[in-house]
């Protein structure tokens, strides 16, 4: 049998997870919510997909529930000490 779930943001990364653990991974399809997507300091950004990909993977921070476990944010630290705004964190 094959699985489609929709899901997005940490609620529908929290299913998915509980999914692969629950039933085999290879009859699950996962469709992320791409409504928040957007441009930023010229980069295309997926949060919903980051962090389904991010936790699917074991390396999601636990603490916040999205974002990579480990992240250093150093590319923000710099762009915060030449006056940038950034908007993240």
């Amino acid at each position: 049998m094959k699985y489609l779930l929709i899901c997005g943001g940490v609620g529908g990364a929290k299913l998915a997870l509980g999914f692969s653990k629950a039933i085999d991974s290879n009859s699950i399809d996962i469709v992320v919510n791409t409504g928040d997507d957007f441009n930023h300091l010229g980069l295309y950004v997926c949060p919903d997909l980051d962090t389904v990909t991010y936790t699917l993977s074991d390396k999601v921070d636990l603490k916040k529930g999205w974002g990579r476990s480990k992240e250093s944010w150093q590319m923000l630290t710099e762009l915060d000490s030449m006056g940038g705004v950034h908007g993240f964190n």
